[in-house]
């Protein structure tokens, strides 16, 4: 079950071009989600499937999210997986970027990217 089940996408999404050239991806099916996760090695959580659902990545328009120090970790946009997409998980810059040339630890997958470029 997923937890976005009520949540109101109204003003969630800023589909500015950017976003579109960059980060927005053609919409998902059942089969594209299937790949995904068989390409990443990963099953995705509910919730990221159903937000892929809504809007396959994109850029948002509040983009700081409290992490559990209390802190503000600000986000660039979140990953869609249309690998056509630069800013997408099996993108140019997706999750095998950020694991071979930044060396994040091959961990789980990356879903957004930050201001402060990772």
């Amino acid at each position: 079950m997923s937890n976005l089940k009520d949540f109101d996408w109204n003003g969630f999404w800023n589909d500015v071009d950017y976003a579109f050239e960059s980060y927005i991806g053609k919409p998902v099916t059942d089969e594209d989600i299937k790949a995904a996760e068989a390409n990443l090695g990963y099953t995705l959580p509910a919730a990221y499937i159903e937000l892929l659902k809504n809007h396959n990545g994109g850029v948002v328009n509040k983009n700081c999210f409290i992490n559990d120090n209390r802190d503000c970790v600000y986000i660039t946009g979140i990953y869609g997986i249309d690998r056509d997409k630069k800013y997408s998980l099996l993108g140019e810059i997706g999750n095998e970027f950020w694991i071979s040339k930044v060396k994040y630890p091959p961990i789980g997958v990356v879903v957004a990217d930050t201001i402060s470029g990772g």
